[in-house]
């Protein structure tokens, strides 16, 4: 399995956008994708 992570650096985090780009891709793969802030996490469907 490969793994990677990354960092958003900006302060206000991941804009709608992107975010939603994001989630289509994801969408292509059979992955897991998870999106973590402090101490809420998110999961995006696959």
């Amino acid at each position: 399995m490969k793994t990677f992570e990354y960092v958003v650096a900006d302060e206000l985090g991941i804009h709608a956008r992107p975010a939603g780009i994001l989630v289509k891709e994801v969408k292509k793969y059979q992955s897991k994708v998870t999106i973590r802030r402090a101490t809420r996490k998110w999961t995006l469907p696959s």
